[in-house]
């Protein structure tokens, strides 16, 4: 009974430090101003709202403002992207007519896809990837032309 009770100490004693060490090792350090890829899909209440495709760069602000043909906000939209190493971290911002205030942070891995639920009726799918990498030039060669507005199926 007692090596049970000292492996049990041992084992959250050990699970403790591996904790510790992760959070004072994150990992590879930010990189700045790396010019990153984002394919996005929004969709409300099952219908496209939009599909932005942006460029922007890991440590800078990146903003899209969609509007309508009458020229009213169809959708507000801003990233805030870091990259350390193949990691894309995203803090999401979205805005639409009926639900303001939406918003998530994330991460996933360069060229990787991630669904995610921002509220009740609005759904994101978010792809991010280096823009000077073979799965960039790879997407780019395959990647169907830009619709001119949102598709409304």
């Amino acid at each position: 009974m007692r090596w049970l009770r000292v492996t049990l100490i041992g084992l959250l004693l050990g699970l403790a430090c591996a904790a510790a060490a992760a959070e004072l090792f994150p990992g590879p350090p930010a990189e700045e101003g790396v010019p990153l890829y984002f394919s996005l899909e929004v969709r409300q209440k099952g219908h496209v709202v939009a599909r932005p495709q942006l460029l922007g760069a890991s440590g800078h602000d990146v903003r899209a403002v969609l509007r309508s043909r009458d020229g009213a906000p169809r959708m507000e939209l801003l990233l805030q992207p870091t990259l350390r190493g193949t990691k894309v971290g995203l803090d999401m911002h979205v805005a639409l007519p009926d639900e303001p205030g939406l918003g998530k942070s994330f991460s996933l891995r360069h060229a990787e896809e991630a669904q995610l639920k921002l509220g009740q009726d609005v759904d994101v799918r978010v792809l991010a990837m280096r823009v000077q990498s073979p799965e960039f030039e790879a997407y780019m060669r395959n990647a169907p032309p830009p619709d001119e507005g949102p598709n409304r199926d």
